[in-house]
């Protein structure tokens, strides 16, 4: 069994390090059952490559490799109709025992929406609003923000402080969650899998121009100035979080491995804090979507089986339990019972 793996600088070196042991523990286990060797690659253009062997008919068993990423691959092959069924892994009953179903239950994991699993999610991070906790916060200098214009009232009053900016975004990619945020408080599940599925007609609801007129005014009015130029530069977004950290912008939505990523430049007495996006009204929900981090498996992959067991080895509490030694935290009940320190606070 082969496991493919992309090395990118978006891409959480705890991940790897968890994978790595995680397949080697689990090929030890399986050797029992099967007479597959277990490997992992790591890859630092997984698409050129696979798109190369994949044209001589040679397939990996798994592959690790996000949406969202530049190179839109995993989105090309889900279109293509390449990414193999694996909803009997979720229906496995250990595995159903385990993992929170609300992350396979969504449009991400059931990419065609026909209600079948084709991504599994095999960690995840709570992509709110981060910030400096010394800052803000419940008897801090500045209070979180429970509706958006709370969140704008306080943007007028930095604007008039003269020194911090209200918001930033790493790159590309991370402001997404900040809109579906947005989405999901506006008009909720309907809404989001309407813009999902390129409703065009949506933007134009009510709900809609709420989600383009809240995210447009925070873009336009608030946002820290260097944020576009460093998002659209290599290792421009390490400036970008380092802004929130000097004190140059106050809010950035981000996922936990920030902290490990920005450890170095970090003063030791910084403290991270994590909220959810503002409501839109005062009793309205306030929301938080997470990250994940996803695996897959080619439909003409040879051991698809074996594939699918290392998944649900994953899902398992020993497989859980390796992955958060790397403090990599993977959708299953419990889990964040486990946490320490800073990823304690940050999942709570």
């Amino acid at each position: 069994m082969h496991l493919l793996a992309v090395t990118a600088k978006n891409v959480s070196l705890n991940l790897m390090r968890s994978l790595e042991e995680t397949v080697k523990k689990f090929g030890r286990k399986w050797r029992r059952h099967s007479k597959q060797k277990i490997k992992m690659s790591r890859l630092k253009d997984l698409p050129a490559v696979l798109n190369k062997e994949n044209s001589k008919g040679e397939y990996s068993d798994i592959v690790y490799y996000n949406l969202g990423q530049q190179s839109q691959f995993t989105e090309t092959q889900l279109n293509s109709k390449k990414v193999e069924d694996i909803s009997d892994v979720f229906a496995d009953e250990n595995v159903k025992k385990n993992i929170n179903p609300d992350f396979v239950n969504n449009p991400v994991s059931q990419f065609y929406g026909d209600g079948k699993n084709y991504l599994a999610p095999i960690m995840y991070t709570p992509g709110g609003l981060y910030y400096n906790a010394n800052l803000v916060g419940e008897g801090k200098k500045y209070e979180i923000p429970q509706t958006w214009d709370d969140m704008f009232k306080l943007g007028d009053q930095l604007k008039e402080e003269g020194k911090i900016s209200l918001f930033t975004y790493a790159q590309a990619g991370y402001l997404d969650n900040t809109i579906l945020s947005v989405i999901q408080e506006a008009g909720g599940q309907e809404l989001l899998s309407k813009l999902l599925n390129y409703d065009a007609e949506a933007w134009n609801s009510k709900e809609g121009k709420m989600v383009t007129d809240t995210i447009g005014r925070l873009v336009k009015d608030y946002m820290e100035p260097n944020t576009v130029a460093n998002a659209n530069v290599k290792d421009g977004f390490t400036k970008n979080q380092q802004a929130v950290i000097d004190g140059k912008a106050l809010f950035m939505p981000n996922g936990s491995w920030v902290v490990a990523e920005m450890e170095e430049t970090t003063p030791k007495d910084f403290k991270w804090g994590v909220s959810a996006v503002p409501a839109l009204t005062k009793d309205g929900k306030k929301a938080i979507t997470t990250f994940t981090e996803q695996c897959w498996i080619p439909s003409e992959a040879k051991n698809k089986d074996d594939a699918k067991a290392f998944l649900k080895f994953i899902y398992s509490e020993e497989g859980a339990n390796i992955m958060l030694k790397y403090n990599c935290v993977v959708p299953v009940n419990g889990i964040t019972d486990k946490l320490t320190g800073v990823n304690k606070e940050l999942y709570n």
